[in-house]
């Protein structure tokens, strides 16, 4: 076995020499070439180059050959070593260079010696009497850093001489002061308790000096009752230091005669002076910080003649004046405005003769100058804010035992009422003896005068009344003894009692032939003289002419079938009273355009036994057919929205067929059927659908009654093939709804019509709507209402709104488009706000144009409530968003607002959660609200870029 394994090992090398010499074994190369050799050279080996030195590489073959290269230096890579800029304390250092590769140093970096400081001195500060000072210091202008730290200087302390200390000339306090040192979260104070009556041998000085500070403590308040019933003292120094002066501190001090209230006060206290039977004067003094006056601060203090109290002030408060009989003259400090008078101020005041009455006062009490005798009335402001003024209550008027008034100094004895003045209010100008003439500026929208407004105006010998008014309060012009003439105007349906009496010289003209429907029994106890004016008359009628429509004042005619007429000589008639009462016609047609059939207008008829009446009609008054004995049936429409006492009276025979569905919950009168006769309710055509009920007319849709519960609520222009014109308390006591659109086919909208639907935010009334009744939006609070007619047409009724909306006229058109809600600008037709979106994305990016035109603002509350909504892209085009366009957005997580947006309004964000709001501007715009993100609700990124 073992030759056998030599001799294969033998072969194997054999095999080998024979591969390597080209297998001929030295036998005839030159010729044999079939199995010539090939090198197979194996890795490179040898040291590799650095940055300096180059190398030599071989590598093998088998049989032994070899091969061999040479490699060049690979050169240094070069790294700079940055410079180092010296500090004032520490050194610096110059460019250096550096291999990346070897690590060698290429170019050493140079030490740069530190600058040292750039010293300033910090200036010390001398002590006080009351402060330490401090001693210079130094700081480095370079590094901001203290070089030379401050000391403390120890107070100096008061050193008094003469009554005043040496060194800061303070006055030296009163000996046998009492003080106590109290404690507020560890910060100390002292308050004046009084003065200590054993201190001396119980001597209390007549002048009070109160230190400033008190053991090293600032002196801030005296306390309550803290020199009340002191009679010795005759006056007081309070010092600045003093903030708050308490309850009855200086109380019938009967001795007082002077005090001066420093600016640093900010509260007095109920009483404070009361009964300082000798106080002559009180100085407030420049600058006053004090904002409340308290109850009976100064009461019977009977001595005191004149007193102006500070702008500063905002409430005087129940009797803080009351009893100073001495009083003769109250000033306000210029500047002086939004002041609440409480009950009883000034009562009882009686010399008081001049009074000046801030540019806004709101007076919550009564009997403010009862039993006052004010001869003088100065009010720093004009007429405009005059008649802005709130009503002063019984007792409480300035005016009220006749005086003067002045604004701005000039005496008023022609007033021009301005235009935009809807509503004279109660005792606005009672009493006021300086009053000449009064007059209304063209264009006037008076619609009321309210109870006493110029009651007892002894001089008053010029009125002259606006075409548009239409109430007359109690006692309105009562005892205007030099009046001679005035003119009621057609349009005039209630005057209360007294209005006109007691008036010796007037003559009172009424365009009316008869009295109006809520003209009290006792308006005016002369004879009036009826149909004054622009009486004009036809064949068959008297009518008077007021903003081209026509009033019927008489019949003169006796047909047994009348037709009371829609338009007379060209008027359109709209109203026609008591003309027919009492005749003895058998039927009466009521054709389009009148409202109202007043009272007692057909009583009496007793052979009436048709009426026919159309749907314009919206009240019925009372006793409008009382004993008219042969009327069977009366048809009475939806659209009768109120229907008064004892209407139908004496009608034995008559049934009544009322298309409404069941007796209302109110604007029916409870003795409307006082005789019980048959009533049929839901008379006629009554439809239904899902969501609506209504009535048809003449193939015209009159909405009855909404049945749906949703938030957003579009009108049809259409229901059921029938074009939709009115709606009545459709949506009474609906609390879902919060937008209301209403379509352009609407004409009439009645009174109450959104009755206890106190949630809506948003309603939009279009251009075609002619009528709309008294309180339609009233229960609205808090709204705001879009018109389209660019002021308010004369058909609606005064009072339509309240007096708590905010309404915006001109809005002319508005519709949804890819499920946005948006409205043309004011400003301009082709541009639109976006109002709601009432699509279910999730993520939006708002249109730049809709139907046609350019999206150019975000409405308030466009997006309220929206709990779908997580990203909103604003497009560049818009440039203001208004308020709460955001509110109460559950999901909103994202919302860009371009730098186009120059306006955003406040209260964006509220109730949001994390939003973030990514602003293509590079910080806030000045033009913004301050608080557009109020509470810091979203997180702002200013300078955002789309990624």
């Amino acid at each position: 076995m073992k030759k056998l394994t030599l001799f294969l090992l033998i072969a194997l090398t054999l095999c080998i020499l024979i591969s390597c010499s080209g297998g001929n074994s030295g036998i005839n190369t030159d010729t044999d070439t079939s199995s010539a050799h090939t090198h197979s050279f194996g890795e490179w080996a040898g040291n590799c180059a650095t940055c300096t030195s180059g190398s030599t590489m071989t590598r093998y073959c088998p049989c032994g050959e070899k091969e061999e290269k040479s490699i060049d230096p690979l050169g240094h890579t070069e790294i700079i070593l940055s410079k180092k800029e010296p500090t004032c304390t520490e050194a610096g250092l110059t460019e250096g260079k550096k291999c990346s590769t070897c690590g060698s140093i290429l170019k050493e970096q140079e030490v740069i010696e530190s600058l040292g400081h750039t010293e300033k001195v910090i200036e010390g500060k001398e002590p006080t009497c009351l402060n330490g000072g401090l001693t210079d210091g130094k700081y480095c202008t370079v590094c901001e850093k203290t070089t030379v730290e401050q000391k403390v200087i120890p107070a100096k302390g008061h050193i008094y001489s003469d009554g005043y200390c040496t060194g800061c000339n303070q006055i030296e306090p009163t000996e046998g002061i009492i003080y106590y040192v109290e404690y507020n979260g560890g910060n100390c104070y002292c308050t004046v308790r009084g003065v200590d009556e054993n201190y001396k041998g119980g001597e209390i000085p007549k002048d009070i000096i109160i230190a400033e500070e008190y053991m090293g403590y600032p002196v801030t308040e005296i306390w309550s009752n803290a020199f009340a019933n002191n009679s010795s003292i005759e006056s007081i120094y309070i010092p600045k230091s003093i903030t708050k002066i308490w309850s009855a501190a200086f109380q019938n001090c009967t001795a007082l005669k002077t005090i001066t209230i420093p600016n640093s006060i900010s509260s007095l206290g109920s009483s404070a002076f009361a009964k300082c039977s000798a106080l002559e004067e009180v100085i407030f003094e420049q600058g006053s910080q004090l904002t409340e006056i308290g109850e009976t601060a100064f009461s019977c203090c009977t001595n005191l003649k004149s007193v102006e109290i500070p702008k500063s002030v905002k409430i005087l408060h129940k009797r803080a004046f009351e009893k100073c009989t001495g009083l003769l003259k109250l000033e306000f400090e210029d500047g002086a405005k939004d002041i609440q008078f409480r009950d009883s101020v000034f009562e009882e005041c009686t010399s008081l003769s001049s009074v000046e009455i801030p540019v806004t006062v709101d007076s919550n009490g009564i009997h403010v100058f009862s039993e006052c005798n004010i001869k003088d009335v100065y009010y720093d402001g004009n007429i405009d804010g005059w008649l802005k003024l709130p009503s002063f209550s019984s007792g409480s008027h300035p005016l009220n035992n006749g005086a003067n008034l002045y604004f701005k100094g000039e005496l008023v004895e022609d007033i021009v009422i301005p235009s935009t003045v809807k509503k004279i209010r109660m005792a606005c100008f009672m009493r006021c003896t300086s009053l000449k003439t009064v007059s209304f500026e063209a264009g006037s929208v008076l619609y009321e005068i309210e109870d006493s407004a110029f009651v007892g105006c002894v001089n008053l010998q010029s009125v002259e009344l606006p075409s548009t008014i239409k109430t007359i309060g109690s006692a309105a012009f009562y005892n205007c003894s030099m009046l001679e003439k005035i003119v009621i105007p057609v349009l005039v349906d209630s005057i209360d009692e007294d209005a006109f009496n007691n008036c010796e010289k007037l003559t009172v003209y009424c365009e009316r032939t008869d009295t109006g429907y809520n003209w009290h029994n006792r308006w005016y106890n002369g004879t009036p003289v009826w149909g004054y004016n622009n009486v004009l008359t036809n064949e068959y009628y008297n009518y008077v002419i007021n903003n081209g429509e026509a009033y019927l004042t008489k019949y003169k005619d006796d047909y047994s079938l009348i037709k009371v007429p829609s338009e007379i000589d060209g008027y359109r008639v709209v109203y026609f009273g008591k003309i027919y009462a009492g005749m003895d016609m058998e039927g009466v047609i009521i054709q389009d355009n009148i409202k109202v059939i007043e009272k007692k207008a057909f009583a009496g008829c007793s052979k009436l036994n048709s009426v026919t009446m159309t749907t314009s009609i919206m009240e019925i008054r009372d006793n409008a057919f009382e004993n008219c004995t042969s009327l069977t049936s009366i048809e009475i429409y939806n659209t009768v929205e109120k229907i008064g006492n004892n209407v139908f009276k004496g009608c034995t025979n008559l049934t009544i067929y009322l298309e409404k569905a069941e007796m209302p919950s109110y604007g029916y009168g409870n003795s409307f059927n006082a005789n019980n006769l048959t009533v049929v309710w839901g008379h006629n055509n009554v439809t239904t659908n899902a969501i609506y009920d209504y009535v048809v007319h003449n193939n015209e849709a009159y909405l009855t009654k909404y049945k749906s519960d949703a938030s957003d609520v579009i009108i049809p222009s259409k229901i059921d093939g029938y074009k939709v014109v009115y709606f009545g308390h459709t949506f009474d006591g609906n609390e879902s709804i919060k937008k209301l659109i209403i379509p352009n086919t609407v004409t009439m909208i009645c009174y109450n019509a959104l009755n206890q639907s106190y949630n809506i935010k948003e309603i939009y009334i279009p251009s075609s709507v002619t009528y709309v009744g008294i309180n339609a939006v009233a229960s609205a609070f808090g709204s705001t209402v879009y018109c389209g007619a660019t002021q308010m047409p004369k058909g609606w009724s005064e009072g339509w709104s309240g007096e708590t909306y905010k309404i915006i006229w001109n809005c002319n058109e508005y519709g949804v488009t890819d499920n946005y809600l948006w409205m043309t600008m004011t400003s301009n037709p082709d541009e639109i706000a976006i109002l709601d979106y009432y699509g279910d994305k999730t993520e939006i990016v708002i249109p730049s144009t809709l139907n046609g035109k350019t999206v150019t603002a975000i409405g308030a509350w466009a997006f309220y409530k929206n709990a779908a909504l997580t990203k909103i892209v604003i497009p560049s085009t818009v440039i203001q968003i208004d308020e709460y366009a955001f509110h109460s957005c559950s999901a909103l997580k994202t919302v860009i607002i371009p730098k186009s947006v120059v306006k955003v309004a406040k209260y964006q964000f509220m109730n949001g959660n994390n939003i973030k709001v990514c602003c293509e501007a590079e910080n806030q715009p000045q033009t913004w609200d301050e608080n557009w993100n109020y509470n810091k609700n979203a997180n702002a990124i200013w300078g955002y870029t789309e990624q």
